[in-house]
């Protein structure tokens, strides 16, 4: 598990919780006490006086270390209950990493919307071609700006609010049937 999808966690956990994760400082020396109480639960007290609870765990075959926040904004109690949900993660082996991985490893609209163009356009009709071809144009070639496994509902209502207003209900729909085709190709 690599640090931003750890950062999601903490963040979402601390917003349960009800409270905030300011940004760390970097670079000053500091000392690791771990809880006598709790496993892998730590607070790194830096020479300033700062304190900031730690949890460290094995994720992914490294050792990680996850800053949960300041102990000025939460308690021992809360940093408990946030540090126990991340190091669960750890032992049930949930990596968030692996879908950024994932997602980095999916080929971006553009390239992909001309392998699909490519590969399928040589079979449509005549007709077809240069209808699909205007829409193309128009709607489809910057229709998102991300891989296609970012291409998730909300873009695509966004992408599809943008065409209805643009050409009308039709349009969009055809537009619509295009995509449909395309990410049916994509999941193959």
């Amino acid at each position: 598990m690599t640090a931003p999808p750890l950062r999601t966690v903490i963040g979402e956990a601390l917003s349960e919780i009800g409270a905030t994760q300011p940004a760390g400082e970097r670079g000053r020396p500091r000392e690791t006490v771990w809880l006598p109480h709790e496993r892998g639960i730590g607070v790194h007290i830096y020479a300033s006086g700062r304190r900031v609870y730690i949890a460290q765990a094995v994720m992914g075959g490294r050792q990680r270390t996850v800053t949960i926040g300041p102990a000025s904004v939460i308690s021992e109690a809360q940093t408990i209950a946030v540090a126990r949900r991340v190091l669960a993660q750890a032992l049930v082996g949930d990596d968030p990493a692996a879908a950024r991985k994932r997602l980095r490893a999916a080929p971006d609209w553009q390239p992909f919307l001309e392998e699909y163009w490519r590969i399928c356009s040589s079979i449509w009709k005549p007709s077809t071609r240069q209808a699909n071809e205007a829409y193309r144009r128009l709607y489809l070639d910057r229709a998102f700006d991300t891989s296609i496994d970012a291409i998730d509902v909300p873009r695509v209502t966004r992408w599809f609010t943008r065409v209805t207003q643009r050409s009308g209900p039709g349009g969009a729909n055809r537009c619509m049937a295009m995509l449909s085709a395309m990410m049916t190709k994509a999941e193959a």
